[in-house]
């Protein structure tokens, strides 16, 4: 008879509850991950690099800055590539949620349980998450990328030739003072 406990319809329903409540809660907290991580590494990663490129330009390091500038600028463009990387995972996520919350919706609601259909979710969530570790992997390649264009900086500030210290305007071995002549100050404060 149907409706009563031990039904297979009302187990049925039960497990298909079950399933859109967790689907529907894994789905809010995908999508708040994806904007949460996708901007704060990608923020991270992308100004640690620029604030490397903008210090071996400061410090005018000649050859071997240019060779620093490129790793940062490097950095830059992985930390870019990991923020489109997680974009890219985490909307294919996003499409297996649906798919997976509207078959246990419908499920839910008096449909029959599909063994293909479910054989197809799995198919797409592993298709979803095959290239999960890609994100991770291209920011640690930035952040790498962050320290070898530390390292190389250092480097050249080290290797650096010395600057000749410029002479002020005058004869050379002349001392200059900027008190140097008559001082009279053009007005005199009395109270």
């Amino acid at each position: 008879m149907c409706g009563e406990p031990g039904d297979d319809g009302e187990r049925r329903k039960a497990l298909a509850a079950r399933a859109v409540e967790r689907l529907e809660r894994d789905h809010k907290f995908a999508e708040q991950e994806l904007a949460t991580h996708a901007r704060w590494l990608t923020a991270s990663l992308f100004a640690a690099n620029s604030a490397g490129i903008i210090a071996v330009v400061n410090a005018k390091l000649g050859a071997g800055g240019i060779w620093a500038g490129m790793i940062f600028t490097l950095g830059v463009c992985a930390a870019m590539l990991s923020g489109y990387a997680l974009q890219l995972i985490y909307s294919g996520q996003m499409d297996y949620l649906h798919s997976a919350e509207r078959y246990w919706f419908l499920v839910k609601i008096g449909d029959p349980r599909d063994e293909a259909e479910e054989a197809n979710l799995n198919d797409q969530m592993a298709r979803a998450n095959r290239w999960q570790f890609a994100a991770p992997l291209i920011g640690w390649i930035s952040g790498v990328l962050f320290l070898g264009g530390a390292m190389a900086t250092g480097y050249a500030m080290l290797h650096q030739p010395p600057v000749a210290a410029e002479q002020p305007a005058g004869k050379p071995g002349q001392k200059i003072s900027i008190f140097s002549g008559d001082f009279r100050p053009a007005a005199v404060l009395r109270l």
